[in-house]
């Protein structure tokens, strides 16, 4: 039987492919290199304006963490900029060396949507991660001095996956200002929506797995690491993390606190949920008809994207966790009826006629994942209106042209098109670190909602001039026209509670119509008095009918439109950038030694692995001597 540490290293391996092997480089394109004092930027040429100011905002970002975390890498951080998606997300890995990639779409929906801007929220996380990781002392830091970037020795890297993201939000997060995920309002939902389910054990934590909330590692973690700064003081979390660098034993969780709080974890966690209990009291129910939320038509693992249509015919988007999202149509009293399925995160619009347009991602030139437009036909297929078009949202207007939400290198602009889904011409493009979000299109005026500055604003574009109906702190999304052009309602979140409101032409002021206790999230357009929207649930989403009551439940004084305040400069890499080489990050990052037993043959090696910052090239080879017969052997592997 052959006996061989290879297995290590393939585990090590392993944990670093995660998201990669996805494969959203594409070769094809020329890869630039822009070196600074921290870090090595790696972008596709025709984005280096954009890899300028990501690096800027990386440099800024380097020295409140690694003093956060006491920890400083011992190398540039290999940092990827890729615009190859039409979602916004990032990760980071601190193997086989450190290396994050960050995609430049902004976010436009969900938890994200808070008032920091995207590039500065993403890189904070995704660097968090990487000191995070890479941080280690004592037995697992001096092992790797003597075998290099293996997995084992990376303690931080072992822990559970709340700790590991929870960490990230809270570095990301600021309160004060309305920065990351850590107290938003959809967080704060969700955190309301737990304590009247009852806030998850330890145990049910850590075993991870498929249940609710889909985000409870970032939501329960991040939480966690709040109630240890309020209750054990502003240095307690970089005591956590550094009592835990020093593991060269495997998951010690339960024991690691002790030396920071005097607890271990699970008496820990006990006091964390009293926290919790006080932080999110339950809330008595109302007597008010009108705060009831109305009827539920739908529950599922996830319903998105309602629409009602003329006629009442009621359109959504229905998941089960397992397999593809499904477009499914409700008419009257007849039951849900299933009409095809969709890609997931898709949109949907409907058109004054009833006809519906579809926006959802699909594959590009082979390595990209880009939105574009669909009608669904009678047959079941679809016409498909664009290609590789980014077009992420749309609102079809009377005369079957359509107003689009179009985003590329991290820019949105609004764009009109034909019926067929050519574009006609640009009607708004966002300025310098403005992102472009909800839109909704009438007549002659198309809306939408706009974060700048840390304001978030509902602006319209109409007979070519662009004017801001609101702008405050308040983020704010969803934007749908009423029965008419003069009213305009979105979702936001006035009092830290997503919830309905509307904004009448000529009136100072803005109404609320609806009190969800946990949030709103999503809503179609009002029809006849009725509105679908879905809500923050700790079981999955449940779609409801809402009927609007007669009069609003709240009104809040319009603010006073203020002119809008020039955005601090971002800081920007001025420098020259190089041909991207494989060659500086292929060497090998760690070693293991092979021992071979096999009848009667006795076999000595080493075994060595690598891939270069792209991720476009990747080797193992493993050379070994057989002392039995005097041979030399090689198993090597090259992608």
């Amino acid at each position: 039987m052959r006996v061989c540490a290879v297995a290590l290293l393939l585990w090590a391996a392993a944990a670093h492919a995660q998201f990669r092997e996805l494969t959203w480089v594409d070769p094809s394109l020329r890869w630039r290199t822009l070196e600074t004092p921290s870090f090595l930027v790696h972008f596709p040429e025709a984005r280096r304006a954009q890899a300028r100011i990501v690096a800027g905002v990386a440099e800024t970002v380097y020295p409140r963490i690694t003093a956060m975390l006491a920890w400083r890498p011992e190398q540039r951080v290999h940092l990827v900029l890729l615009d190859s998606a039409d979602f916004a997300n990032g990760y980071a890995s601190p193997l086989p060396f450190n290396n994050f990639a960050v995609f430049l779409s902004p976010p436009d929906e969900g938890e994200l949507l808070q008032n920091r801007e995207w590039l500065e929220l993403v890189l904070t996380h995704e660097f968090t991660h990487i000191v995070h990781l890479d941080k280690a002392y004592g037995p697992p830091y001096s092992l790797r001095r003597i075998f290099g970037r293996l997995g084992l020795l990376f303690p931080n890297a072992l822990e559970p996956t709340w700790q590991v993201e929870g960490l990230a939000v809270y570095a990301e997060s600021d309160a004060s200002r309305g920065y990351g995920r850590l107290g938003q309002s959809q967080f704060e939902g969700m955190m309301r929506a737990e304590a009247a389910r009852g806030f998850l054990s330890l145990r049910e934590v850590n075993a991870e797995g498929r249940g609710f909330p889909l985000n409870r590692d970032y939501l329960y973690g991040s939480y966690f690491f709040a109630f240890v700064r309020e209750r054990y003081g502003p240095d307690a979390v970089s005591r956590l993390v550094e009592t835990y660098s020093g593991n060269i034993i495997p998951f010690k969780v339960d024991s690691n606190p002790v030396q920071t709080t005097g607890k271990p974890m699970d008496a820990l966690w006990l006091e964390y949920q009293e926290w919790l209990r006080a932080r999110f009291p339950p809330k008595p129910p109302s007597s008010d008809p009108q705060e009831e939320a109305g009827a539920a038509l739908a529950e599922a693992w996830a319903i998105s994207s309602p629409v009602l249509a003329p006629g009442g015919i009621r359109w959504y988007i229905q998941a089960d966790g397992y397999t593809s999202p499904q477009l499914i149509r409700q008419a009257g009293a007849r039951g849900p009826e299933v009409l095809r399925n969709v890609e997931q995160d898709a949109r949907l619009a409907a058109a004054p006629d009833g006809s519906l347009v579809v926006a959802q991602a699909d594959i590009c030139s082979n390595y990209n994942y880009l939105y574009d437009l669909y009608r669904p036909r009678d047959d079941g297929n679809w016409e498909r209106l664009s290609r590789c078009g980014r077009f992420r949202s749309a609102a079809p207007l009377e005369d079957g042209r359509i107003a689009a939400l179009r985003v590329d290198a991290g820019t949105t602009e609004i764009v009109m098109l034909d019926r067929q889904g050519a574009v006609e011409r640009s009607l708004y493009r966002a300025a310098d670190g403005e992102a472009l979000t909800g839109l909704a299109a009438r007549g002659g005026s198309v809306v939408a909602t706009s974060l700048r500055g840390g304001r978030w604003s509902l602006i319209e574009i109409a007979a070519g001039h662009v004017s801001v109906l609101v702008s405050d702190e308040a983020v704010k999304h969803s934007p749908r026209f009423g029965d008419s052009e003069d009213e305009i309602y979105f979702v936001a979140d006035y009092g830290k509670v997503y919830n309905v409101w509307s904004l009448r032409r000529g009136e100072r002021s803005l109404s609320r119509w609806t009190a969800a206790p946990t949030g709103v999230k999503e809503i179609s357009a009002p029809s006849g008095g009725e509105m679908l929207l879905t809500t923050i649930e700790a079981y999955g989403d449940t779609l409801r009918l809402h009927r609007l009551p007669a009069a609003p439940i709240e009104r809040r004084e319009l603010p006073p439109l203020a002119a809008a305040a020039s955005p601090e400069p971002r800081p920007e890499v001025d420098a020259p950038d190089r041909p991207y080489s494989p060659w500086s990050s292929l060497r090998p990052t760690a070693w293991l030694p092979v021992i071979g037993l096999a009848d009667g043959a006795i076999e000595l090696g080493v075994t060595v692995s690598g891939q270069d910052a792209l991720g476009l090239h990747r080797y193992v080879f493993t050379p070994r001597y057989e002392f039995t017969q005097n041979e030399p052997l090689l198993d090597a592997e090259y992608v």
